[in-house]
């Protein structure tokens, strides 16, 4: 083949690139013959910016050097003076965009998508003591802004422009039951371990159901599909706050009003309320932790401080919870 195609780039008055060219095959008895030929053999490449793997063996070498490669993207966002808002679109259309390109065909260790969300929070200078960038990410700013639900948005669409039903909904039923013939790391398994994040459960071939009813994942609409994965998102982001006390309840929150009535404030206001939103550590009950004073008190009146103290008890605020509606109450 390789002889045919030097002909061919001949015939046609086309240059090879030796240095980009290589070989590979499934048989270790063919690629033995390769390396005594002096012939390079790989076992992935970059194709048209995405990871191609040509083996069972799961590397994430392409997509990885993708994402160091964005690393001076984040200080150059930090020290931008450009909008808030611009900060979290540049983020999703160029960053996501770039470094997880090919995201659908590689599997991301959960480290990696945790330094990513740090990096996000960084840029868009969110990031402090206590702020949970799950939650700023994921329900402060629309889910699109987490890397991982970003990414399982990327794969569903990929799959949806790509495979063919017909076979897909036979290997996904077989990755369903286990099957050996899958490799544990290509397309269909990431696919049904995303599908598996969301909460969602397979009922057979593309059909799954994600606790409002059972769909299609190909057939139904994507602005429908993106609408059942980010109602999805909040209870993935609420599982992984579940550990800390001022996040109970937060399945059940209203993320779309939220983002909603924090776009009618002011910008300095919006800005408090999303550190109030994202476990940001004001209170002296946890400031108290590394504050020069070591204080535990309120700085208002001086009783015991922690959130439901200054939001529900302080006596200084009285005032202004006095202009909360009866049907918030």
């Amino acid at each position: 083949m390789l002889a045919e195609l030097s002909t061919f780039c001949g015939s046609v008055d086309l240059t090879l690139d030796r240095k980009k060219t290589f070989v590979w095959s499934n048989s270790a008895y063919h690629r033995t013959n390769f390396r005594k030929l002096g012939l390079p053999i790989q076992r992935h490449a970059r194709g048209l910016g995405a990871q191609l793997q040509f083996g069972r063996q799961h590397s994430t070498a392409i997509i990885r050097k993708r994402i160091e490669e964005i690393q001076p993207l984040w200080n150059r966002l930090r020290q931008s003076v450009s909008p808030y808002k611009v900060k979290v679109m540049a983020i999703k259309q160029a960053a996501w965009s770039c470094c997880l390109h090919g995201i659908a065909a590689t599997s991301l260790s959960h480290d990696t998508f945790v330094a990513l969300r740090t990096q996000a929070m960084r840029g868009i200078n969110a990031y402090g003591a206590g702020c949970n960038s799950g939650v700023h990410l994921g329900l402060i700013e629309h889910p699109l802004l987490d890397p991982y639900c970003w990414s399982i948005v990327a794969t569903f669409r990929t799959i949806r422009e790509c495979a063919a039903k017909e076979q897909l909904t036979v290997l996904l039923q077989e990755a369903v039951l286990g099957s050996r013939k899958l490799p544990p790391t290509g397309m269909t398994s990431i696919l049904l371990a995303r599908i598996h994040h969301l909460g969602w459960e397979v009922v057979h071939g593309d059909r799954c159901h994600d606790g409002l009813g059972e769909f299609s994942f190909l057939d139904i609409s994507f602005p429908a599909l993106l609408l059942r994965i980010t109602w999805s998102w909040q209870k993935c982001v609420a599982a992984m706050v579940s550990h800390r006390k001022t996040f109970a309840g937060l399945a059940d929150c209203d993320p779309v009003s939220t983002r909603e009535y924090i776009d009618t404030l002011s910008l300095p206001e919006q800005g408090l309320m999303r550190k109030a939103l994202n476990g940001a550590l004001f209170t002296n009950d946890s400031v108290c932790h590394f504050s020069s004073s070591g204080s535990t008190v309120c700085q208002f009146c001086g009783e015991e401080d922690s959130r439901l103290h200054r939001f529900w008890q302080c006596k200084v605020f009285d005032e202004d919870r006095a202009k909360v509606s009866s049907e918030f109450w």
